[in-house]
């Protein structure tokens, strides 16, 4: 009999006293993308690396997906392999963010060659 009263009175039940706080509501209404060091010109083969905030500048990390030339990315980097212009943008619960784009430059300098030079010596009291 004492048995089945404890199991009772330990039903797990709601906490009357201390009730579970309703999950908070996400009031986001418009993203920013931007690369994490602002750059927007790189040379090819680089990542970069994005972020995405909302219209408090808070950080959002779960939820967001990374566009790049309209494919999804996985994660937040993205190594620009062909050197072009890319087009990047950030999606969150169905808002977009602005597009940015990204452009990826050849190296201008493939190899690089050093001649050295000969000087003459020339005597000032000749050229007068």
């Amino acid at each position: 009999m004492v048995i089945t009263f404890i199991f009772s009175c330990s039903s797990g039940g709601d906490d009357p006293v201390n009730p579970p706080k309703p999950p908070k509501e996400d009031k986001t209404t418009s993203i920013t993308l931007s690369t994490t060091d602002n750059k927007t010109e790189i040379k090819k083969g680089e990542t970069l690396s994005f972020v995405v905030k909302n219209q408090k500048d808070k950080v959002l990390n779960d939820g967001i997906a990374i566009f790049v030339d309209d494919t999804k990315i996985e994660g937040t980097s993205y190594k620009f392999d062909t050197a072009k212009e890319y087009t990047v943008y950030a999606e969150y619960k169905g808002i977009k963010s602005a597009k940015i784009t990204i452009k990826a430059i050849a190296s201008s300098i493939t190899k690089l060659k050093v001649v050295k030079r000969k000087l003459r010596k020339v005597k000032f009291w000749n050229l007068l």
